[in-house]
């Protein structure tokens, strides 16, 4: 009787193109009236004594077969919502059949039907190049479901859509998750060797990429930038992005020390000395020259990343700066990337 009910309900609900669900609860109060109805007939029936026990005999099995197909409609509304997502999903309505499924019961972490749908889905927007929408699927199909099965196939599906939107050019903005993404898939029991041999060079570019972008929006404050670009060097050396972010790191940059109160007279000459032995004669290498500004600034050009002594030569006189305890005299930080500022008081 219950499998009789269900498939004239979903045989309607195929035909009429309306929610299965809806269906059975509508067939369920008709199946009570008209099992009321019958019972009201049973009644007069009797009342009025012209009875015929066949009669009465169907009329009761009528009765019990309506109100069991009642019973059978409402009680299994979650197996209509199942059985509609089926058809949804191998229709491909994504949404309506992620719908039908969240109604029969399916909640995270457990949502094993929903975050197929979602994988199929996204593997849709690949297919058509829309990254940003796959990847938000395969995304979502991890929280609806955590089995192995589910994870091993979107993060697969997401190692496809990254690969694929980094060669396409990504926007800045997914450059961080994107990057983090092929570093780790690496480590993963997904990637073997020949994967790892592919990736590898992927996945640095992605770094670099990254590290580029936050040279980019802080071209005076680059702490990630290097650290981005240090990484990529040292963890990826064997790869072409390693290596160009090993050299970005030596590049010479701009490097400027201001002084603090510099009593200005005219233009005064700096210098950043790579070695520097201030005591008994004296000896400055004098690498690099400028002359301080009547803001007391020195601007020193193309100044490869390092350690250097800092000095002025002010009225005839050697004047450099050291550390606090005196056994330091390299105190000039050139840091590498960017454009970088010291200051010293006078």
């Amino acid at each position: 009787m219950t499998f009789l009910s269900v498939a004239a309900i979903v045989l309607v609900g195929l035909v009429l193109r309306v929610e299965w669900a809806r269906i059975a609860v509508v067939a369920a109060i008709d199946a009570a009236v008209g099992a009321g109805l019958i019972l009201i007939a049973m009644i007069v029936i009797l009342l009025v004594r012209r009875a015929r026990w066949l009669t009465l005999g169907l009329s009761a099995l009528l009765m019990l077969a309506m109100g069991l197909g009642s019973v059978a409609a409402l009680t299994n509304q979650p197996v209509f919502h199942r059985l509609q997502g089926q058809n949804l999903e191998n229709s491909k309505q994504w949404a309506a059949a992620i719908t039908q499924y969240s109604r029969a019961g399916e909640a995270p972490p457990h949502a094993l039907d929903i975050a197929r749908v979602r994988l199929k889905w996204g593997e849709e927007f690949l297919a058509g190049e829309v990254y940003d929408l796959a990847v938000d699927e395969f995304h979502q199909a991890l929280a609806d479901d955590d089995s192995s099965a589910t994870g091993d196939r979107a993060n697969r599906d997401l190692y496809k859509a990254f690969t694929a939107w980094l060669q396409a050019g990504p926007p800045d903005d997914i450059l961080r998750t994107l990057s983090s993404f092929l570093d780790g898939y690496i480590q993963t029991p997904l990637c073997d060797s020949a994967c790892q041999q592919v990736t590898r060079p992927l996945a640095a570019q992605a770094l670099y990429l990254y590290g580029a972008l936050q040279l980019k929006q802080n071209p005076t404050y680059c702490d990630t930038a290097i650290a981005a670009y240090k990484d990529v060097a040292s963890r990826y050396a064997d790869t072409t992005s390693g290596q160009k972010a090993a050299l970005d790191l030596t590049a010479p940059v701009t490097f400027v020390a201001s002084i603090f109160d510099f009593p200005v007279h005219g233009t005064t000459p700096a210098y950043l000395s790579r070695t520097a032995r201030p005591t008994g004669n004296g000896y400055f290498s004098d690498d690099y020259t400028a002359l301080v500004d009547s803001e007391g600034d020195a601007t020193f050009q193309n100044v490869p990343p390092g350690s250097y002594n800092f000095s002025v030569v002010f009225k005839g006189e050697r004047w450099y700066w050291d550390a606090a305890n005196h056994s330091n005299v390299l105190t000039a930080t050139v840091t590498p990337l960017c454009k970088s500022t010291q200051f010293y008081s006078w």
